[in-house]
């Protein structure tokens, strides 16, 4: 699976990224109230999901 931006997110992919990127991080994941549905579902609203995924991560 593979996060490209220019393309459709889904929520599958973007919960992989966000993962790993937490993993990098020495972080883990913290619950998304913002990224929700199904893995094959799209993510429609990326600014918000990311904007709680950087202010839990980075507080």
């Amino acid at each position: 699976m593979s996060f490209d931006p220019d393309n459709l997110v889904l929520v599958g992919a973007a919960r992989a990224f966000l993962t790993g990127y937490a993993a990098y991080r020495a972080a883990v994941l913290p619950e998304l109230t913002t990224l929700v549905g199904g893995d094959e579902d799209v993510v429609d609203n990326c600014d918000a999901v990311l904007a709680e995924f950087f202010g839990k991560t980075e507080a």
